[in-house]
This record gives C-alpha cells, structure tokens and sequence, in this order.
C-alpha cells in the first residue's frame, strides 16, 4: 500500500490472512480504539483516502500533519468518519462532505463482499447481499444450532428509509 495511506492506519492489513473485521489487532492504528471495518468497506475506504488525500494537497495541506481523526467507527450500518477543524473553512466543509458521501456509500454496500447491498441484518445493522446474507444466516444457525427462517433476520433496504 502506498505511504501516503500510512497516517489513515485503518486501512494497515493484510486481507489475504484475515477474515471477518479489519484490522485484527487494535495495535495495526493510529487510533487508541483502532477501527475495525468490515471488508466489504475497504474500497469504499481507500477511495475516502484518496479524495482526502487530494482535497488536502489541493489547499496546499499536509494530510499527515494537518488531518486529525477523531472518530472513525462502524454505527447503525455505514461508516462514520469524525473530523476535527482545520483552520481552512472551505476544507472542513468538503472535508464533511466527504464523510457524509462515504456515509452514505457504505449504507449501501455489503460489509462482507462489497457488492451492492439489498439486505440489512436486525440488531446490529450492516448492510449485506443476498448471498452473503445467506451465508451469514448459515454461520449463525451453525453456531447456535437453531434454524431460523432466513427473513426473521434479514429486512430489504427500502423498508428502512
């Protein structure tokens, strides 16, 4: 990965070794609680660093000293990306733009693959595909030895607007 991701430090993992939320040590960040996203969401991330990255170098910034991250976490289903201010207006308000837009994006992405999303799981909302909805439902019935029907868990994403 190019360096200049370094400082976004949720994104320092190896996707090839690990499964489930990434990264799989809190120590991998530049965060105290690191932020452990969903695989479905790394390019929906790389592609929120590299438009920072830009509008940061557009108002002659530098990312790795001028960015600060405050909060970045996983909540009622999308990504939720904190910032605090710069001293610049017009890039705090794009720089909210930008996290409101990948809000947005990954509200509607599965969190496990990446494909378009059609399904939101109850309780802990994440947006999923049918398939890995599916599959999700396997794991759970597998692991609690239940059978539960597929739509006891599963809500399509037009019924929650």
């Amino acid at each position: 990965m190019s360096s200049k991701f370094d400082r976004f430090g949720f994104l320092q993992y190896d996707a090839e070794k690990n499964t489930g939320m990434y990264p799989p040590d809190p120590g991998d960040t530049i965060f105290d609680d690191a932020f452990r996203h969903c695989p479905g969401w790394t390019n929906l991330l790389l592609s929120f660093c590299e438009k920072v990255t830009a509008l940061f170098e557009f108002y002659h910034m530098d990312v790795n000293k001028d960015l600060v991250i405050m909060q970045a976490k996983e909540k009622f289903g999308g990504i939720r990306i904190y910032c605090a201010d710069t001293p610049n207006k017009q890039l705090n308000r794009k720089l909210d733009t930008l996290c409101t837009n990948l809000l947005e994006a990954s509200e509607k992405v599965c969190s496990q693959c990446g494909t378009p999303a059609s399904l939101h799981s109850t309780g802990w909302v994440l947006p999923y595909c049918i398939h890995c909805a599916t599959e999700d439902m396997k794991a759970r019935n597998a692991r609690h030895k239940t059978n539960f029907d597929f739509g006891d868990l599963f809500r399509p994403i037009k019924k929650l607007s």
